[in-house]
C-alpha cells in the first residue's frame, strides 16, 4: 500500500469537504437539504484504493468515501460504476476515524432510532452475485443486517437480506421464504472480520467464507424477488434488525468470483484493514 498516496488523498478529501461546507452550507440535518451536485463533488475528491478484483463490480461502499455533517453520515457514496449513493433513512450512523490501520468505519449503534441507509431505486443486484464485506459486530444479541435488496421487511417473501443473526452466525435470508443458509462458525464480537458470499443461480449453489476460512456451501433455493430498493445497516424500518457495530466496506459483484479472486479479496482485507486471514498472502 502506498501510504504517502493514502495520506495525500485524505488531505484532499478534508480540504474539499471543508471548502464545500464554507461555500454552500449544504449540510443540514436531513438528506433533503443536500444538493446532489454537492454529494457528487465530494465523491469526486476521494481517491479509491486499487481493488484486486474489479470485473463485474456493481456496488462499492468504502467508509473513507461518505458525506457527513459533523460525524453523522448523511450519504454513503457508492465508489462503483453505478453511483448508487446511499442516503440516511430516518437516523444517521456515524463515521469514526482512525479505527482500522488508520482508516475510518461507519458505526451503527445498538439503537432502534438509527435504521441505517436506504436507496429506493437503482438496485443492480441479481440472483448471481458475489458479496464481500469487512465489519466488526458489537456485543448486541439482536440480528444485525448488513445489506438488503427489496422492500427490506421480514414479512415480504423472496427479498434478499444478508445479516448476522442473534447467535452471531452469517445468514442469507429470503425473508419469509426461509433461509438460503445459516453459517456454522460464530463470528467473534469486537473483532474485525471479512465475509465473502457467492450466489451462483446458474449452478444452483451458494457458498461463503469468514476471514479466509470456508464456512459452508449449500444448494441454493429458488431465486430472490429483488426490487430496486437497497438497505445498508438495516433490513426494515422497525428497528429490530439494525446493524450494531462497524462496517468498513461492502462490495457486490454481478458474477461468481473465482477461488483465486476470493483469496485476493481476503488478502486485500488483511493488508488494508488488518483482518487476520487464515491463509497466507503474498
Amino acid at each position: 500500500m502506498n501510504h504517502a498516496a493514502t495520506a495525500f488523498s485524505r488531505l484532499v478529501w478534508t480540504f474539499s469537504l471543508g471548502l464545500l461546507v464554507l461555500l454552500c452550507g449544504c449540510f443540514g440535518p436531513s438528506t433533503n437539504s443536500i444538493p446532489e451536485i454537492a454529494i457528487a463533488a465530494i465523491a469526486a475528491t476521494w481517491y479509491p484504493p486499487t481493488l484486486p478484483v474489479s470485473s463485474g463490480l456493481t456496488f462499492w461502499l468504502d467508509a473513507s468515501n461518505a458525506s457527513t455533517s459533523g460525524n453523522s453520515v448523511i450519504a454513503w457514496n457508492d465508489s462503483g460504476p453505478n453511483a448508487l449513493h446511499m442516503p440516511m433513512d430516518t437516523g444517521a450512523p456515524t463515521r469514526v476515524a482512525g479505527q482500522l490501520n488508520g482508516l475510518p468505519v461507519i458505526r451503527f449503534p445498538d439503537d432502534p432510532a438509527v435504521v441505517g441507509l436506504r436507496r429506493s431505486s437503482g438496485s443492480p443486484f441479481g440472483n448471481t452475485f458475489s458479496f464481500f464485506s469487512v465489519f466488526r459486530i458489537g456485543s448486541s444479541s439482536q440480528s444485525r443486517s448488513l445489506l438488503s435488496a427489496g422492500t427490506g421487511c421480514f414479512s415480504v417473501p423472496g427479498n434478499l437480506t444478508i445479516y448476522v443473526d442473534a447467535a452471531r452466525k452469517l445468514v442469507v435470508d429470503k425473508m419469509s421464504d426461509g433461509n438460503i443458509f445459516v453459517g456454522n462458525a460464530q463470528i467473534p464480537t469486537n473483532v474485525i472480520t471479512s465475509a465473502i458470499i457467492i450466489s451462483n443461480s446458474g449452478g444452483g449453489t451458494a457458498d461463503w467464507s469468514l476471514s479466509g476460512t470456508q464456512d459452508g456451501t449449500t444448494a441454493q433455493a429458488a431465486p430472490f424477488t429483488l426490487t430496486p430498493t437497497i438497505f445498508v445497516g438495516t433490513g426494515c424500518n422497525t428497528g429490530t434488525s439494525n446493524f450494531a457495530g462497524d462496517i468498513a466496506e461492502i462490495i457486490m459483484y454481478s458474477r461468481v468470483i473465482s477461488s483465486s479472486e476470493r483469496m485476493s479479496l481476503e488478502c486485500y482485507a488483511q493488508a488494508r484493514y488488518g483482518v487476520s486471514i487464515s491463509h497466507s498472502c503474498p
